[in-house]
């Protein structure tokens, strides 16, 4: 694995749920999102009919939404539509894994196990 998805992810899907739950009695809340965090919301968001996709530029069809998931990268675009209309939160999508891993070759393995033996 290269990249996860952050655990905030699925507290984000657990409150849109929620929330759909609480104003429309299901999954009709209308829910936006952008291409970066499309992977994921996509599939989570299947039983919402009314979600958007908006892509990398959206469209005054987002203020529909009571909730817009939105990477960094279209968020500058969403303030001239939204205006001051939402709260911003911000939650890290994706945890990169540790990778100190890449330097390490058979002879610095090796040397480590020896020292450890000798010890």
């Amino acid at each position: 694995m290269y990249a996860h998805h952050s655990a905030y992810s699925k507290v984000i899907l657990n409150d849109i749920q929620e929330l759909s739950i609480r104003t429309t009695g299901g999954s009709d809340m209308v829910v936006a999102y952008d291409d970066n965090v499309r992977y994921l919301y996509w599939w989570c968001l299947r039983s919402f009919p009314n979600k958007i996709d908006y892509g990398s530029n959206p469209t005054s069809s987002v203020k529909n939404a009571p909730v817009i998931v939105a990477s960094d990268d279209t968020n500058g675009k969403l303030t001239p539509v939204t205006r001051a209309n939402y709260n911003v939160f911000k939650f890290p999508r994706i945890w990169w894994q540790n990778m100190d891993y890449w330097d390490l070759d058979w002879k610095s393995i090796a040397s480590e196990r020896n020292a450890d033996l000798a010890s």
